[in-house]
């Protein structure tokens, strides 16, 4: 009895970070049972009976857990789904929507701030026009764009529309509160994003590649601002502090600049410091 007792009354130890990290893995980054990129870490017989094993737990999304607690899904149909996970062979996980509203968005990439002005304006990092990592407001609603990729050009993560999908190329991702890490090695950190809803999103780190060009930004930079080099490392710039309003960065196409288009970077040997470029 007193035995019994001293279990059922020990305090429960947190899951070991990483199995948490083998668990995200084996499930490609998903609810075991659907695309779900949001899910809970689930004992399938209980915690008091098998405590934190591998093979005894699984990811379930918040729909799916509440269905398993209630006794509306069986533990041996969860076991199922957690020997074969549904994302297993799938390149993304399912959409995940953001919540923002109101007519000014500001994005912070390092210590630059990005301010929306106005309809059909993008704002952040774009390649050729096309938003890479930033937001851009439509018919009044602020959408977040990203597309994350590393050096051999594989996607990460992409956000379209303001919905989030989770790449199975990435090596880990963690979704915490409000903030998003994706790795792309067991080293590298691609990218932290913090959602602040209704009208803030930072970026305190990126280290990605998209179109040849690595980008870094934040604690990634050394300097806390965006930094842009070519894979040969010939052409390089770099930006530091200031606030941009209504205007994106081109990382690289000089000649095709959009009217809404306040400053473009192109891979060229310079360097540039400030907001008075």
């Amino acid at each position: 009895m007193f035995d019994t007792l001293r279990v059922m009354t020990s305090k429960r130890q947190g899951i070991p970070a990483s199995l948490k990290r083998r668990l995200r893995q084996h499930h490609n980054f998903t609810c075991a049972m659907c695309p779900s990129p949001i899910y809970d870490y689930e004992h399938i017989d209980g915690y008091a009976s098998t405590g934190h094993r591998f093979e005894d737990m699984t990811l379930l999304c918040p729909r799916h857990h509440r269905e398993k607690t209630a006794g509306r899904l069986p533990a041996s149909l969860v076991r199922k789904y957690r020997n074969q996970p549904y994302s297993t062979r799938r390149a993304a996980t399912g959409g995940h929507p953001t919540h923002f509203a109101g007519p000014s968005q500001f994005m912070l990439i390092g210590d630059l701030t990005f301010e929306t002005a106005g309809e059909n304006r993008a704002v952040g990092l774009a390649d050729q026009g096309e938003v890479i990592l930033g937001i851009r407001v439509e018919n009044g609603a602020p959408l977040i764009e990203i597309d994350l990729r590393d050096e051999a050009n594989r996607p990460l993560l992409i956000v379209r529309s303001g919905e989030l999908r989770f790449m199975s190329a990435s090596w880990d991702i963690t979704v915490e509160g409000q903030r998003i890490t994706i790795w792309s090695e067991p080293e590298t950190k691609a990218l932290v994003l913090d959602l602040n809803p209704p009208n803030e999103i930072r970026v305190p780190h990126a280290d990605f590649w998209h179109a040849g060009i690595h980008v870094r930004a934040g604690t990634a930079s050394g300097y806390g601002g965006v930094q842009l080099r070519d894979a040969g490392e010939s052409g390089h710039a770099s930006f530091s502090g200031g606030t941009w309003i209504g205007g994106h960065f081109d990382i690289r196409d000089s000649k095709n600049v959009r009217p809404d288009a306040f400053f473009v970077i192109s891979n060229v040997s310079a360097t540039f410091r400030g907001p008075g470029l």
